[in-house]
Order: structure tokens, then C-alpha cells, then sequence
């Protein structure tokens, strides 16, 4: 339970690399600049509570990181999807909250967090999957942000048919892994894998406008077992979708 595992690694302009990395149970996430040369740590930082971290480089020398914080104790516990704009010198901006009450149990640690870089900000995937559980009213749907560089959020939207609860109300089976990338003309595309489908969303990169697509998995693959996805966007447009079991 208290095995450091990394993320997210970013490159800086002037060659050194940002690398977040979860800590173990119930210690905060861990940030740190390494220079390029040899791989000594510059500086490092903690923050968000290490249930989930990513990072992306942004414009202005500065690193978009995102995380789950934690807020109150007790029966008023909320756990929240946080970004922070964090300076290549290693100041840490104040928190965004993008998302609310993704989760309220302490203990639990179900959360997912994709990025992906865009030219005037990044694109943040979170989810919380809680497949167990027949209390449908958890149960969160994935959801898709846009920030700024700066970390301010643009817009947010949930991803329809990002899961189904079964028929006997025993628990859900979740759009497991969703892959994120930015398409060359600056929208966000979102790929996840449920009942069989590969589920496609293209969004706006100004409004977050959702175009839905789907096709089906290969035969290689089949509706009972969870599938990861993986995006390649090219230059020329063309966007390559692997996965694997």
C-alpha cells in the first residue's frame, strides 16, 4: 500500500522533464522537475491527496497538473478533480476546482484521471469507477474538461453512456479507461470501450459541443472483459485507435 508509482511525465522547453507520481495510501501526490542532463531533482512539491495525478505541458513554460483533493472530514467529506498551473521554477498556482464531489468515501480509491495537452490549455478525462457497488446513486458518469493555461476552467461535460448498471442492480460495468487525444484543428477526442463498442466524442475546443460516434470491438475482444484504449492523432488528421484486454 505504500508503492510510489508514476503517472504523468512532461517535457520542458529547456530539456528538463516534470514527473507526478502517486505515494501509497492516504500520502499526497508527488511532483518533481528533473533536469534533462543527469536526472537530479531540481525541485519537488506535494499536493492533491495521491489518489490520482497527470500532468501536460502548457504554453508560458508552465506544467498543467491535475488531481484529486480532498475537502472535509466526517460526514462532510468531498472529494474533488483539482487543476493547478505550476511554473518550470516550481511555483505551484492555487487550485481550480473543475470537478465536484467525484467521490465520498475516504477510503476509497477508484478514480482515473487522463490528459491531454491542447495549444491554449489541456484536456482532463475523470472518472470514478465504483463497479462493485450496488448504490446506483454513486455511481459517476466520466466527464470531460477544458482548461486555460492558466488552469481556469473553460467548460465541462459529462460523457453519456459512460457506464450501465446491471438489471439486477448488483453494480455497473464503466467505460473502463478512457483514451483522450487533441485533434490537429484543436478539439478534444474521447474514446472508451462499453457493451461491446468502442465509444467516440469529438468536443469543441471553444464550446465543448459533443459529436458522438461508435464502432464495434474486434473479435479479439468481447462485452465481459474491461478494455484499454489508446489514441494516436496525426498531423494529417488521421486518428489510429489500439487496445488492448
Amino acid at each position: 500500500g505504500n508503492v510510489p508509482f508514476i503517472t504523468g511525465i512532461a517535457p520542458a522547453a529547456n530539456g528538463d522533464v516534470a514527473v507526478v507520481a502517486g505515494d501509497g495510501w492516504f500520502a499526497p501526490a508527488w511532483l518533481a522537475l528533473l533536469a534533462g542532463g543527469d536526472g537530479h531533482v531540481v525541485w519537488e512539491r506535494r499536493l492533491g491527496n495521491g489518489k490520482g495525478v497527470a500532468i501536460e505541458p502548457v504554453e508560458g513554460h508552465r506544467f498543467i497538473v491535475a488531481s484529486f483533493d480532498s475537502e472535509g472530514t466526517g460526514s462532510t467529506y468531498n472529494e474533488n478533480v483539482a487543476v493547478r498551473a505550476v511554473s518550470v521554477d516550481g511555483q505551484v498556482g492555487d487550485p481550480t476546482i473543475i470537478r465536484r464531489s467525484i467521490n465520498k468515501s475516504s477510503g476509497a480509491y477508484y478514480g482515473g484521471i487522463k490528459m491531454a495537452a491542447a495549444s491554449d490549455g489541456a484536456y482532463i478525462v475523470s472518472s470514478w469507477e465504483m463497479s462493485f457497488l450496488s448504490d446506483a446513486t454513486r455511481l459517476q458518469p466520466a466527464e470531460i474538461s477544458k482548461v486555460f493555461a492558466d488552469g481556469k476552467l473553460l467548460w465541462s461535460r459529462t460523457l453519456p453512456d459512460s457506464f450501465v448498471t446491471s438489471n439486477d442492480g448488483s453494480g455497473a460495468t464503466f467505460c473502463t479507461n478512457p483514451a483522450i487525444a487533441t485533434l490537429p484543428s484543436g478539439d478534444g477526442l474521447v474514446a472508451c470501450a462499453l457493451k461491446g463498442q468502442i465509444y467516440l466524442h469529438r468536443l469543441s475546443r471553444d464550446t465543448g459541443n459533443d459529436e458522438q460516434g461508435k464502432l464495434p470491438l474486434p473479435e479479439c475482444n468481447d462485452a465481459q472483459h474491461p478494455v484499454a484504449l489508446f489514441l494516436f492523432s496525426r498531423k494529417d488528421g488521421t486518428v489510429l485507435i489500439g487496445g488492448s484486454r
